[in-house]
Parts: C-alpha cells; sequence; structure tokens
C-alpha cells in the first residue's frame, strides 16, 4: 500500500511517499528560511510550492496518483494558512481521485517516526519518548503496538512569562540562544551549526553542570544554563569584545555535554518511574550525534534499548513520518471507518493562531 504524505509546516513544505508505513519512495522537503517579521511571505512561498513539490515526490518514488492507496495529512500548527495549504491540495486530491484522507497531528507523527525503516516487531512495549524541535518538547509514554500513548509531559513553542515560569525556555529555544549570543547562526537551524563548532572545542572547558544545581526533566525548562551562558558571554566579553574561535568552540562543546547529560540522566530518572522497556529520541533534538552517543551508553548501562530515527532527514520535519503514521492508523480502522474516509474528505485544522496573529499584524504593518 502506497500512501502520499504533506506537510506544510511553518518554514517547509514537505511531501513524501511511503509504502506498507516503513519503506521510504520519496521524501521531499522545500525549505524556505524567513525572519520572523516575514512571516507573512511564508504563505505566499508554500502556494507556490505546494504542486512542485507534490510533483517531485511522485517522480522520485517512481509513482503516479493512480498508484496511490491512502493520502495522510498534517493538520496540526500555529500557523493556520500555512497547514491550510497542504491540507486543501490533500482535499483536492482526494477527491478528485477519490482517495482515502486521513489526519495526523504533526507532533504525534515526530513521536512515532522511528517507524520508518523499521518493522512494528522491533519495538518493546512500553516505551519512553523525547521529542523536541524548535520550540516544542513533549515526553510520551507509548503503551503499545496500537500506537495508543500516554502524553507526560508537553511544552509547545516558547511559552510567554508568567509567574510561575519567568523565564522558561526550550530545549530548541536555548540552542537558538547560544548560536545567537556567539553570533555564529539565527534561530533556525542552530542545532547542527553549534554541533560543528563544538567537535572542535573542548567539552570540559566550562563547568555548566555545577552551576545549574538540580535538574527536572519533565519541567523541559532549560533556562537556568541560558543564564549561565548568558553570564559566561558577557564576562568574556568584558575581557576582550571579539570572541576567539577557540573561546566559541570550547563553549558549544561544554553547552553540548551539559545538555546531553541532563537530558540523559533525567530521561533515564523517568524511565525507572515509568517502568519502560525502551527510550526514544526523536525530533530535531534526535540529530544531534553527542546527545545520541550520552543515551546510548546510558541505557545500554540500564539494560534499556534506546532508538533514534534511522536517518537525519527524518528528524527534522518531513513527511515521511505523517505518511507512516497515517497508513498505521487507518490499518487500525475498521470497515465502516474507513468507508467513511473515503466520502469524507473535509478535515479541520487545529490551531492555537498564535503565529497566524503575529503574520498578520505584520502584512498590515507592511501595507502602510
Amino acid at each position: 500500500m502506497k500512501i502520499l504524505g504533506i506537510d506544510t509546516i511553518l518554514h517547509d513544505v514537505c511531501v513524501a511517499v511511503v509504502e506498507d508505513g516503513r519503506f521510504v519512495l520519496s521524501n521531499v522537503n522545500e525549505h524556505t528560511v524567513m525572519k520572523s517579521d516575514k512571516l507573512y511571505n511564508l504563505v505566499d512561498s508554500h502556494l507556490n510550492q505546494i504542486g512542485p513539490v507534490i510533483k517531485r515526490a511522485l517522480t522520485k518514488s517512481k509513482c503516479k496518483m493512480e498508484d496511490i492507496s491512502l493520502i495522510s495529512v498534517n493538520n496540526f500548527g500555529s500557523f493556520f494558512s500555512n497547514v491550510s495549504i497542504g491540507l486543501t491540495a490533500a482535499e483536492v486530491l482526494a477527491s478528485v481521485l477519490n482517495k482515502p484522507l486521513i489526519q495526523v497531528y504533526h507532533q504525534e507523527a515526530h513521536y512515532f517516526s522511528n517507524w520508518l525503516e523499521r518493522e512494528q516487531s522491533d519495538f518493546n512495549f512500553p516505551i519512553l519518548v523525547l521529542s523536541s524541535s524548535g520550540g516544542h518538547s513533549g515526553i510520551i509514554k507509548i503503551l503499545n503496538n496500537k500506537f495508543e500513548f500516554k502524553e507526560l509531559f508537553r511544552i509547545d513553542a516558547m511559552k510567554r512569562k508568567s509567574k510561575n515560569k519567568p523565564n522558561f525556555r526550550g530545549i530548541g529555544a536555548v540552542y537558538s540562544y547560544l548560536a545567537d549570543a556567539l553570533k555564529i547562526g539565527g534561530p533556525i537551524s542552530s542545532g547542527p551549526v553549534i554541533s560543528d563548532y563544538a567537535k572542535k572545542g573542548d567539552k570540559n572547558k566550562f563547568n555548566l553542570t555545577k552551576e545549574i544545581g538540580s535538574f527536572d526533566i519533565t519541567k523541559l525548562d532549560f533556562s537556568k544554563i541560558e543564564k549561565i551562558i548568558s553570564k559566561t558571554i558577557s564576562e568574556k566579553r568584558k575581557k576582550k569584545k571579539n570572541l576567539s574561535q577557540k573561546f566559541i568552540s570550547d563553549l558549544c562543546a561544554s553547552f553540548e555535554q551539559t545538555m546531553g547529560e541532563l537530558i540523559s540522566n533525567g530521561l533515564l530518572k523517568l524511565a525507572e518511574k515509568e517502568k519502560v522497556k525502551e527510550v526514544h529520541l526523536v525530533g530535531g533534538i534526535s540529530a544531534n550525534d553527542n546527545l545520541r552517543n550520552i543515551l546510548s551508553k546510558d541505557c545500554l548501562a540500564q539494560n534499556l534499548e534506546f532508538k533514534y530515527p534511522v536517518k537525519k532527514s527524518y528528524c527534522t520535519d518531513n513527511a515521511a513520518m505523517i505518511a507512516s503514521l497515517g497508513y498505521y492508523k487507518y490499518k487500525l480502522l475498521s470497515v465502516r471507518e474507513k468507508k467513511e474516509l473515503l466520502k469524507n474528505h473535509e478535515i479541520k485544522i487545529n490551531s492555537n493562531l498564535k503565529l497566524e496573529q503575529m503574520a498578520l499584524n505584520q502584512r498590515k504593518n507592511n501595507v502602510k
């Protein structure tokens, strides 16, 4: 069974063709880096990109639309307009070609991205999963092979300041902060940049862990390490305005090592409490080699299976994971539910509209 996956999520237009939930025939991603004050332009970009990207995905998979048995589409995102472009394309294709259409939440697809290129029999339940991409972070417990899970902790994007968490910073936000503070990158794709510098640095140069003290992984709050980083950089700039390449590399290496230790120690404590058999790392953070190595060694010592996506292209935003989860969800439906999907091609978007309002305000200001 061949599934066409579609996801238009913020900076990316993603389309993939996956067979039987795990064989990836094509996985195309059109990435458009847009500054935060120009977000409204992403809608125009996605409108122009969606058609050609679908065509490229089909061509690369050596498939025609007639070969597709199911269309799976993301219907969740802060940017309503972007999500609606992919969703509308999926609805039109499903209606014209009379194909069943199934909805998948973007974040949920990340949770199960480890199923790509793996057998269902490869997994032992229950499983503890940490997913983190950009400002989003979540920890879930997968209960069984029916894709049922319990959400333990979740943070959607960067939280606004509040009395309870005045300085909350998610994993992705801290990476972005460090890249910006060191002037080595912007808010998008800052992780790979930091990793490149870290490879040339001394991970023991700065003892960041000592100043952090107690850390609770369930809060998903890394504001303490951001404060320490800020202090370290400020003190260095007082002595020397321009930061040396050695200082930057050493700080990146020490930061990655500290983040790895904090995340690994926190997850293993939680794994013991939840009595799981496997620990999974998914989302953008799962592409980090240092974190993979630390978790791999720590899980092995605790006799826990550890998995991360087979390819790094499955860590970042992609439509292969949308197609894969769509397939497994479809297989669990009854005959009646499958017939209903074939009749009804209308799917509602689940959005909190935060970025949408920001983009609308930007467009208005631009027109003025």
